[in-house]
């Protein structure tokens, strides 16, 4: 077991549960990977999707020096989760609640929001120019963005029902493959402003030049 797994389990993140784990490796087990070089910096992150807290615990322990941000729609979200953790309410596609969000630069940016495609593409064209050089930009659960129409996910998410119930709860993949066909080809032609795209089960890790 990694021990940002184990430190994951302790604080009840659902990155570490079975619904997150492919053939015995869980989310936990991928940033490992490639958090480990950074986990004795102090680095900045933030997480879009607060739930209950135990990610933003969980990154608040494995970094010991990192300021650990939240962004989250759901006013229950904001509570004391102890040091080194901040909470913002506001919703992922709101430019004003993105601005008032500090620091003005993150080392990592993880969006495990709404799920919706709309709103990954308008929060990584929010927050990429937030994103230092060399950091790193995760999207997760990208399995969903196949379904199509989410409203049933309405209840089962905290907060999801706090989105405007309009066409956005209809996703199209379409979009996500046309931007990460985009990003390919511009590194491919050695432009643009990614460094590398790493795909695992349901997560795209997206690094910056």
């Amino acid at each position: 077991m990694t021990d940002l797994q184990r430190i994951g389990l302790a604080n009840k993140t659902d990155k570490a549960d079975n619904n997150h784990t492919f053939q015995g490796q869980s989310y936990l087990d991928v940033y490992e990977q490639h958090f480990a070089p950074l986990r004795k910096l102090p680095i900045t992150l933030l997480e879009i999707g607060v739930h209950r807290g135990g990610s933003l615990k969980t990154w608040r322990d494995y970094f010991p020096l990192g300021l650990i941000t939240g962004l989250d729609i759901n006013p229950s979200a904001f509570q004391d989760y102890g040091p080194r953790i901040q909470v913002y309410i506001g919703s992922q596609t709101d430019p004003t609640a993105i601005s008032g969000i500090t620091p003005l630069a993150f080392d990592i940016i993880i969006d495990d929001g709404s799920h919706r495609v709309d709103h990954i593409l308008t929060s990584l064209k929010l927050l990429w120019a937030r994103l230092r050089p060399g950091g790193t930009y995760v999207i997760e659960d990208l399995s969903l963005s196949y379904l199509g129409d989410i409203s049933g996910y309405r209840d089962k998410w905290l907060g999801q029902s706090l989105n405007p119930q309009d066409k956005t709860c209809f996703n199209d993949r379409s979009k996500i493959n046309r931007l990460i066909l985009d990003i390919l080809n511009r590194m491919d032609h050695l432009s643009g402003d990614v460094r590398s795209i790493h795909f695992h089960p349901m997560m795209a890790v997206i690094r910056k030049t």
